[in-house]
């Protein structure tokens, strides 16, 4: 999962970089047909061209799968707010694929260790540190001796 992480320029070559983007152009399409939050009869062919762009270019970083989960992501959320026929915008699906990433990095990543417990100190330890102390010519009030 880590190795999906890095950006699709970097993992990918420049054919298979397009090919991304082209991917998620047409995912672009087949949520706005899904959802039909306009009606693509008569909605301007700028419009849409400009929309498939934006899309492209915010989520062409990203493998598709993540896209895709991304997306599914969004709608589940309009779903338990009771939103129906909303088109997630692309900029709430590139924020749900990183709330995943964050969610894998704190899966893998290892558990803290616990502290040491403190040990207390007995009478023989500090007398030792005391006669160390002594040797290199310290002050002889060492571990709360007075």
């Amino acid at each position: 999962m880590i190795a999906l992480m890095q950006p699709a320029g970097t993992r990918l070559e420049s054919r298979a970089f397009k090919e991304n983007k082209a991917e998620v152009i047409l995912e672009f399409d087949f949520v706005a047909i899904s959802v039909r939050p306009f009606k693509w009869d008569e909605t301007p062919t700028q419009a849409l061209t400009r929309m498939r762009e934006e899309w492209g270019e915010t989520l062409d970083t990203f493998p598709i799968a993540e896209v895709r989960r991304g997306i599914a992501g969004v709608l589940e959320g309009f779903a338990k707010d009771g939103i129906r026929g909303r088109m997630p915008c692309r900029f709430q699906v590139r924020e749900q694929i990183n709330a995943y990433r964050a969610a894998a990095i704190r899966r893998a990543a290892p558990d803290p260790q616990p502290d040491p417990e403190r040990v207390e100190a007995t009478p023989e330890s500090r007398a030792r540190v005391a006669e160390m102390v002594a040797e290199l010519g310290g002050s002889k009030r060492v571990g709360g001796a007075k």
